[in-house]
């Protein structure tokens, strides 16, 4: 996997909103793409694999940070390897901060959907290069200002006091596990990944 590009990183604190950039599993999609491409082309529609060989476009995150520098955004951090699971943990877990985090608000590609489905992988324990987690006091207008940017983008939950990270999923909710192997090691071999 790429290693995720450098990290800006002040201070997470309870109240801020969580914002997450792209969407989750990029990386992992290319990489799943590139090793199982005949496989894939055999089971899942063409126009969905191109559309998801396209990903490698996403996994730059440089326009995230130089805007997170310019507008002096208080907490930049990659996901990366483990998924959008991992990143919020590990996000999180230095400042001893809890989350609250709205499952159905992050945001994933239909196309990595369906390819994780072919493999029995969790898409949200999936390689996430090329997402960005953002926190900061303000989310809805950081989410605004990314938006004319042209980054995609959503609020996806809050800091709050305490150490519980809680998943909500409608009426249910959960507890966020350590973070995880990441869910391409199930299918490639490490010097694939």
């Amino acid at each position: 996997m790429n290693k995720p590009e450098s990290v800006i990183t002040n201070q997470i604190e309870p109240g801020m909103d969580i914002v997450l950039t792209k969407w989750i599993g990029l990386e992992g999609t290319v990489k799943i793409m590139e090793a199982k491409e005949q496989e894939l082309s055999q089971k899942l529609p063409r126009h969905l694999l191109e559309t998801a060989r396209g990903f490698s476009s996403y996994l730059s995150i440089q326009k995230e940070q130089d805007f997170a520098a310019a507008h002096k955004v208080p907490m930049v951090f990659p996901a990366a390897e483990g998924g959008i699971f991992s990143a919020l943990w590990n996000m999180a877990e230095p400042f001893r901060v809890g989350l609250e985090i709205q499952l159905r608000m992050i945001p994933v590609r239909q196309e990595t959907i369906e390819i994780c489905e072919q493999f029995r992988l969790n898409p949200y324990l999936l390689c996430s290069n090329g997402a960005v987690l953002m926190a900061d006091w303000r989310g809805y207008d950081l989410v605004d200002c990314l938006k004319k940017e042209g980054i995609a983008c959503t609020v996806i939950g809050k800091a709050v006091k305490g150490n519980d990270r809680i998943l909500y999923n409608e009426e249910e909710q959960r507890f966020l596990d350590r973070p995880q192997k990441d869910e391409l090691y199930k299918i490639l071999e490490p010097q694939e990944v």
